[in-house]
């Protein structure tokens, strides 16, 4: 995680970070991933159409939710724990809303475990894309009717 986003925050920084979504101000979904009653990481998914400009920015379609995830132990990467996370989480909470028709995820381009765990899921990687800041990312893609 520390490689993508940075030294991580402190409780009390993610508390205060994450306030508005603990509090249903923001429709953000946010789900803490337990493994064997062990908390090893977070997911979290939206609606792409509560998040202009970004969705404009990314091509996000109708309909289309994002979502977010980590897995914050490194001796639990590389082993499909992600995949299996990502799975359950795409089944149980996002797709379980019917109003999703797909899910659209933009990474950073360099982020090579982050697609390989995606594509396990039928993700379609798309080009690459040009961001702010001159960020490249791909914006992986999963429809409803997968199966």
């Amino acid at each position: 995680m520390a490689q993508w986003w940075g030294t991580p925050p402190s409780p009390q920084q993610v508390a205060a970070e994450y306030e508005p979504q603990l509090s249903g101000e923001d429709p953000t979904r946010i789900y803490i991933a337990n493994l064997a009653g062990r908390q090893i990481g977070m997911t979290q998914t939206y609606r792409w159409a509560n998040n202009e400009p970004e969705a404009t920015e990314i091509g996000a379609l109708p309909g289309e939710a994002g979502m977010d995830y980590f897995i914050g132990e490194p001796e639990l990467l590389g082993r499909g724990i992600g995949a299996l996370m990502l799975s359950c989480f795409l089944e149980e909470i996002v797709f379980a809303d019917p109003e999703v028709t797909g899910v659209c995820v933009p990474i950073d381009i360099r982020n090579e475990r982050s697609w390989r765990c995606l594509q396990k899921l039928g993700f379609e990687r798309g080009e690459p894309l040009p961001r702010h800041g001159g960020e490249v990312q791909y914006v992986p893609r999963l429809a409803r009717d997968r199966d």
